[in-house]
């Protein structure tokens, strides 16, 4: 049996010692909606998300602060 691709998505401060609070890590299905969120909190240094599809399941990744957002389209 094949395996299903693994999927890990991690956000990282770089060279700030935290996240933003309330920075938000999104993966949107084919339609637009959320399948999986993980929000940071003031104390974060990352966030991350792990999930697993099949291949050639297309996906997004929204990254969002406040009014500000970047999606990019994804396909397993």
């Amino acid at each position: 049996m094949p395996k299903q691709p693994f999927v890990q998505i991690i956000l990282g401060t770089g060279r700030q010692i935290h996240l933003p609070e309330n920075l938000q890590l999104i993966v949107l299905d084919e339609s637009g909606a959320t399948c999986l969120m993980a929000e940071s909190t003031s104390a974060d240094n990352s966030i991350q998300l792990e999930f697993s599809g099949q291949p050639g399941e297309p996906f997004s990744v929204k990254v969002a602060l406040g009014d500000a957002s970047i999606t990019e389209n994804v396909v397993m």
